[in-house]
């Protein structure tokens, strides 16, 4: 006889400090530090594949204030994949890594190829400074530099 597993709050691990949840947001594994759990960073497989999330933060919280109710919840792929605090991803679209150290940052993926990217507070968005690979949606390939306008 078939039936189902109730997977709402089931934990892997010590019951203190678990490994792992397993509830309707997928697979988590959330950072720990000591029996602290932060919320803020993980790593979880879900609908949408596997990604790392480091440092999210709703409403402007600190790790040490948010719960397993403020845990980032995507509704849909994007969320994901254009989420500036994303640092990797197996997902539907593809792949992609990002590393960012302050204004600055390194992406690689399906579809974007390889970019080196600064943030513009005055224009509030990230700048493409370098591009190797596909240049635009006509299909061109090779290698570009930007000024600070993009």
């Amino acid at each position: 006889m078939a039936g189902t597993i109730n997977t709402d709050k089931l934990l892997i691990g010590g019951h203190s400090n678990p490994n792992f949840m397993w509830n309707r947001l997928g697979i988590s594994s959330f950072k720990t530090n000591g029996e602290k759990i932060d919320y803020s960073s993980f790593v979880r497989m879900d609908q949408y594949g596997i990604y790392g999330i480091k440092n999210y933060s709703k409403d402007d919280r600190a790790p040490e204030f948010m719960s397993l109710n403020d845990a980032f919840e995507p509704l849909r792929l994007k969320d994901i994949t254009e989420n500036p605090n994303a640092v990797f991803g197996l997902t539907w679209e593809g792949f992609f890594l990002n590393a960012a150290n302050g204004t600055g940052k390194v992406t690689i993926g399906t579809g974007q190829d390889f970019k080196m990217s600064e943030y513009s507070v005055d224009q509030s968005r990230w700048i493409d400074r370098v591009v190797i690979g596909r240049l635009d949606n006509n299909n061109y390939y090779g290698f570009q530099l930007k000024n600070s306008d993009g």
